[in-house]
């Protein structure tokens, strides 16, 4: 089967909303893929939030900084385990073989199997790398070195500066070679493996001179440089014409990677770091919901819902399926709606905290009601774990069976908590 590409054309905003560049990409419609026949997975995990609230937690713990990066056309680089066969793309047709089609070497936007192909390459250089895959969410790699731990989600950190770096440091800064040991010492041991900096780990260069050091005039070898505004020497290259593109070579294969700075956004969430700790919410979401469904400026209200409202009642007492009301809703589903807006206005700038100063011990709470539902008279889980003061998951959910009483009720709300912890 030949896939047909299409060109698409976007207007790229920052997360402000200014106009950042117009960008063009050629795609696949692989909406006309068949399973089994054209690819065979298409799967790829998607780190789940739950850990992400973890690695943020267990970074303000650490006091570190969290810096982003982002991999230039990251799906163009995931290798194909099936033959696809893609048409001239528009613009680029040969004229004396517009019949012609090509064979792809590398995966494309648009493609089934795209996102797994990238998911297994990454996968492959960072186990290569010596980490180990998470049980549980396999997109959490860590590395042990030594007793610490060292987490990673996106790309592999590693300090491969020698030690004729740290001498030619000290020359440079005038300082005496009795700090070689002290030198060599801080430009080898940051084998993190992951965007993250310890807010007081400076140079010897820095302790001496209270700046950072300007080391553009000669290259390590061995070493490539560290994706930040200073030069330490690892394993990514700055671009000579963007300095914000760092190039990171995975065998005989470049990735293209630019820095982003200190990461803000990431999955919807909002994250602001400072030196007390991480704050997280969705603010900025939320605002844009609002305005897109004219509630800017609406009366807030203290719960999403009223309690004991029945909105799927049926007065005969028949069974309801409430994925009937999707199509036929009434005006009290309205109102219902309207009323989530109204408390979410109130909540907007709400999120989670998480200190610096607080331990990781981690705590758990479980509890349920009993036959609380009208209709249905099964009990609510309900569910909520800490890390140290920092919460990283919660859940309600109504339970599946009746419990007969309240102590069963609880234990079933008690193993789902416990299942969450594991």
């Amino acid at each position: 089967m030949v896939i047909i590409l299409k060109w698409i054309y976007k207007v790229k905003l920052d997360e402000l909303g200014g106009i950042l560049k117009n960008k063009a990409r050629l795609v696949a419609r692989g909406y006309r893929q068949k399973k089994g026949i054209d690819f065979e997975e298409s799967f790829a995990p998607v780190a789940r939030l739950e850990a992400i609230r973890i690695f943020l937690a267990y970074v303000a713990h650490k006091n570190m900084v969290v810096y982003q990066m982002d991999v230039k056309t990251a799906f163009l680089n995931g290798n194909l385990r099936e033959k696809v066969y893609i048409s001239q793309p528009d613009g680029f047709v040969d004229q004396d073989n517009p019949n012609h089609v090509y064979k792809l070497k590398k995966a494309l936007y648009g493609l089934k199997q795209a996102p797994r192909a990238w998911y297994d390459m990454l996968s492959s250089f960072l186990l290569s790398q010596d980490f180990s895959k998470g049980s549980v969410d396999p997109t959490l790699f860590i590395r042990k070195n030594g007793t610490e731990l060292l987490l990673n989600r996106v790309v592999e950190r590693r300090n491969c500066t020698l030690i004729e770096a740290a001498r030619t440091m000290l020359i440079y800064a005038q300082a005496p070679l009795s700090l070689l040991a002290e030198a060599m010492a801080t430009a080898c041991f940051t084998q993190n493996q992951s965007i993250i900096r310890l807010r007081h780990g400076k140079t010897p260069y820095e302790l001496l001179h209270s700046k950072l050091p300007d080391l553009s005039f000669f290259h390590v070898f061995g070493a490539l440089c560290y994706p930040t505004n200073n030069s330490e020497n690892l394993d990514f290259s700055k671009g000579s014409v963007d300095p914000t593109l760092f190039i990171r070579r995975n065998g005989t294969e470049l990735l293209l990677m630019s820095m982003m700075g200190k990461i803000s956004f990431f999955l919807g969430l909002q994250i602001s770091q400072s030196p007390r700790g991480i704050f997280i919410n969705q603010s900025k979401y939320a605002l844009e919901s609002l305005k897109k469904y004219g509630f800017e400026s609406c009366d807030s209200v203290d719960t999403p819902m009223v309690e004991k409202s029945k909105l799927d009642e049926d007065k005969e007492g028949k069974a309801v399926d409430p994925s009937h009301y999707h199509a036929r809703s009434i005006e009290k589903h309205v109102h219902a709606v309207k009323r989530i807006f109204r408390y979410l206005r109130g909540t907007v700038h709400r999120g989670l905290w998480y200190p610096k100063d607080s331990s990781v011990a981690l705590t758990a709470f479980a509890d349920a009601d009993h036959a609380g539902c009208q209709d249905t008279r099964r009990s609510t889980s309900g569910s909520v774990q800490f890390l140290g003061e920092r919460l990283i998951s919660w859940s309600s959910k109504r339970q599946k069976c009746a419990a007969i009483s309240s102590m069963k009720a609880k234990y079933i709300a008690l193993s789902g908590c416990c299942a969450q912890i594991l």
